[in-house]
């Protein structure tokens, strides 16, 4: 999905669909990313994703966030909108190319002490389960 988003940001694929279809190119990104988180949430196992990944993939979802609203609600002669709108574009690249860097290491078992979502849901359940304990005790 990532060389896919790579290969649209180049060529401007999302503009020319946006132009044939009559709608605003933002409509057609939100799509992709809503289509790409589906997939991820749908088909990831947590155990297989280590937190930093997940963290470090969260802030590339807000900084595409960024993006997305200076895109489509900024006006587009604002003074550096555009510089904004790459520099947000930029990081985001730059926070999934990180991510996906963590967990590659963490498939190719070079960092396999790492935490993953699975752990930590089961330590949230865990520090659930001693809060009630103790609001029960009181």
């Amino acid at each position: 999905m990532l060389s896919f988003l790579a290969f649209d940001d180049r060529f401007q694929l999302h503009e020319a669909l946006a132009y044939r279809i009559g709608i605003g190119d933002h409509f057609i990104m939100a799509a992709w990313a809503l289509i790409e988180a589906g997939l991820i949430l749908a088909l990831a196992r947590r155990i297989d994703i280590p937190l930093r990944a997940a963290l470090l993939a969260a802030a590339g979802v807000m900084f595409f966030g960024v993006m997305m609203i200076f895109d489509a609600v900024v006006p587009h002669d604002m003074l550096l909108r555009l510089s904004i709108e790459d520099l947000a574009k930029s990081w985001a690249a730059a926070l999934f190319l990180t991510g996906s860097w963590c967990l590659a290491r963490y498939h190719l078992g070079l960092d396999r002490a790492a935490a993953t979502l699975a752990d930590w849901n089961i330590m949230a359940q865990w520090a659930s389960s001693i809060r009630s304990r103790e609001a029960e005790e009181n």
